[in-house]
């Protein structure tokens, strides 16, 4: 953790609290049985979030290290997550904040004009969509079979 607070490596990390698990045959992450649970330091690329999370975001440009006695210095910012974050998102994304903004009056905008405007309804659209589509791949949990070796070049003659 020494060279995330120098300015090397990733931007984030996530700190989670929950039980070892393993992928079942079915693609499923199942508890380790007996199994305590424990703090898994990570980018967030590999390890699932099962439980409890915390999450700390470096804002300082690249190479610049953040002073770790400071408090407060708008240098980190961190917060919570568990594994309900993405729904609760959604629900304040596309149930709150959306149908407020796409009711905003002439008057609710001040002074911006008219390419802000829309340049700002664009984003948020768009990003309310991306949040519905991932709550819906984590609804389907796709999984795609594997691949059958019977439809090889070779295995076909062609």
């Amino acid at each position: 953790m020494e060279t995330w607070f120098k300015g090397q490596g990733s931007a984030h990390i996530f700190i989670y609290y929950q039980k070892p698990y393993k992928i079942n045959d079915q693609g499923d992450c199942v508890d380790v049985p007996n199994a305590r649970d424990e703090f898994y330091i990570t980018d967030g690329e590999k390890l699932k979030l099962k439980g409890k999370g915390v999450y700390f975001m470096r804002c300082t440009p690249p190479g610049k290290p953040i002073t770790p006695a400071g408090t407060n210095d708008q240098e980190v910012l961190f917060g919570e997550l568990n594994e309900n974050t993405v729904f609760a998102l959604n629900t304040v994304v596309n149930n709150i904040y959306k149908p407020l903004v796409d009711r905003l009056g002439g008057e609710d905008w001040g002074s911006c004009d008219a390419d802000q405007k829309k340049e700002f309804m664009q984003t948020f659209d768009g990003f309310a969509k991306e949040v519905r589509e991932a709550i819906q791949s984590l609804a389907n949990n796709i999984v795609l079979e594997p691949y059958n070796p019977q439809f090889t070049k070779e295995a076909l003659q062609l």
